[in-house]
């Protein structure tokens, strides 16, 4: 099996899992309240997610601004999933 490459991590699929993971341990090690959590936790995963995005489009010297608007609208659904994830997790009794 080979390793992704950049352009199939910064797909939804990818930055989805990438974003969660990074927004997993940014909140473990500032261990706000819970309801601190439930608050901005989806804000935080939009932001790291269209982060993360950006960052791939970028390295792969995308600039366009057809590119850049994929880039947000990718972003944006990547951290809303990610939110998602966070929240199957938090039902199924997974500790978040």
């Amino acid at each position: 099996m080979e390793a992704p490459t950049v352009d199939q991590l910064i797909t939804v699929a990818g930055a989805s899992g990438i974003t969660w993971l990074v927004t997993q341990i940014a909140l473990r090690a500032l261990a706000p309240a819970p309801a601190t959590i439930d608050r901005w936790g989806p804000l935080l995963s939009v932001a790291v997610a269209m982060a993360v995005v950006f960052i791939g489009t970028f390295a792969l010297g995308l600039t366009g601004s057809r590119d850049l608007v994929q880039a947000a609208i990718t972003g944006l659904v990547a951290g809303t999933g990610a939110a998602g994830i966070h929240d199957l997790a938090k039902s199924a009794g997974v500790p978040t």
